[in-house]
């Protein structure tokens, strides 16, 4: 008979990124995101913060269903917090601890309201965590980051504030994801190599997000990157969303090119001459620049946070 306990659900690759996890059981899943509904339902959990960890949940696991059922069932009014999380059993460099609140923070203000009662909740849940009152606040001093990051990204892709993912980019085909990896490839190798750094930023960020099959993948470690005009691969790219295809390209080329902490003078030339083939503002191709920086550093400052 299977218990909750010996069946294990993978993570992926965003929460193995994010939390440097990348499995635990049903028990430890379950018992995680039902703590989150005691935190954030201090106040009664509205409807944006139960989609939030709806979304969470999905975006964390490979096998979400049975983790979402549970959740849909559980009463966490009259659960006990201290219980729950003696039950999560992660086996990753995370602290539990500062992952917990982590998640509580954001869950709390999926509504855009952060209540007495939730910042409370929060603080009851950092004592009963035994984090110290610093660690909160850095807590939530990086989730206001990510938030401004967050619509920042939305502004600049001409994205729909109101849709369920608006940065979620969708291409219209195989051929097309291909030829945006393509494209990428060519402003990267501008200074006459891929580094294994790149490829591997490549390969993890942007193949496994943007869901490339694996066979795709191998096409595109054969790929001469001199072979082609990026002009000409660009020109085949066409997006299933509103999406501003032309800036994210040059996001997404850019970090690629920094990937490796050497942004060389020729991948530099090599993203200045993508906007222009585009025709991006160079104003604003900085701005995209300064974006990746950005993104960078709460990277690594949640990293800090999260693994400490």
């Amino acid at each position: 008979m299977t218990t909750d306990n010996s069946q294990i659900i993978k993570a992926t690759a965003f929460a193995e990124a994010v939390y440097g996890l990348k499995e635990a059981s049903l028990e430890s899943w379950k018992n995680y995101a039902f703590s989150l509904m005691v935190i954030a339902g201090a106040d009664g959990l509205s409807v944006d913060e139960f989609n939030w960890l709806l979304r969470d949940i999905g975006l964390k696991l490979t096998e979400p269903d049975p983790v979402i059922a549970a959740m849909r069932d559980f009463d966490y009014k009259k659960a006990d917090l201290r219980a729950l999380i003696s039950k999560i059993y992660f086996f990753a460099p995370l602290n539990l601890r500062r992952a917990l609140l982590y998640d509580a923070v954001r869950m709390s203000k999926a509504d855009l309201k952060y209540s007495d009662e939730e910042q409370l909740a929060v603080e009851k849940a950092a004592k009963f965590l035994n984090l110290k009152n610093d660690i909160a606040l850095e807590v939530e001093g990086l989730i206001d980051m990510e938030v401004q990051v967050h619509r920042t990204k939305i502004q600049l892709f001409e994205a729909d504030p109101h849709a369920p993912f608006p940065l979620v980019v969708e291409l219209v085909s195989s051929d097309m994801i291909l030829d945006y990896g393509k494209a990428l490839l060519i402003i990267a190798g501008a200074d006459g190599d891929v580094s294994e750094e790149e490829l591997l930023w490549f390969i993890h960020d942007f193949a496994i997000e943007k869901g490339v099959e694996q066979r795709f993948i191998q096409d595109l470690r054969n790929y001469d990157y001199h072979s082609e005009a990026f002009e000409d691969v660009i020109a085949r790219i066409k997006l299933k969303s509103m999406l501003n295809l032309h800036r994210i390209l040059l996001y997404d080329s850019i970090k690629l090119a920094r990937s490796d902490n050497n942004y060389a003078f020729e991948e530099e030339a090599a993203v200045k001459k993508a906007a222009r083939t585009m025709n991006i503002d160079m104003n604003l191709a900085i701005s995209l620049e300064r974006l990746v920086e950005t993104e960078n550093m709460i990277i690594k400052k949640r990293k800090k946070i999260l693994e400490n």
